[in-house]
């Protein structure tokens, strides 16, 4: 539960304008990240069935759309 929280508030961040770009920018760094630990991005979403290449390629395209 722990990850999958995790996951969908941190990556729920990158759209609040709130948001500092810095943490911004800390959030796209964790989900470049081919790092596995217990909370990298790849074990979060794996936790919560995704495929964690997926996903990043889905987010990246995402982000390049936002910034258009």
């Amino acid at each position: 539960m722990l990850r999958e929280e995790l996951l969908h508030h941190t990556l729920h961040q990158l759209g609040d304008p709130r948001v500092t770009e810095a943490t911004k920018a800390e959030i796209r760094l964790w989900v470049a990240s081919d790092e596995v630990g217990p909370f990298s991005f790849a074990v979060c979403a794996g936790a919560c069935g995704y495929d964690h290449e997926d996903l990043r390629e889905r987010l990246h395209d995402l982000l390049d759309l936002i910034r258009s």
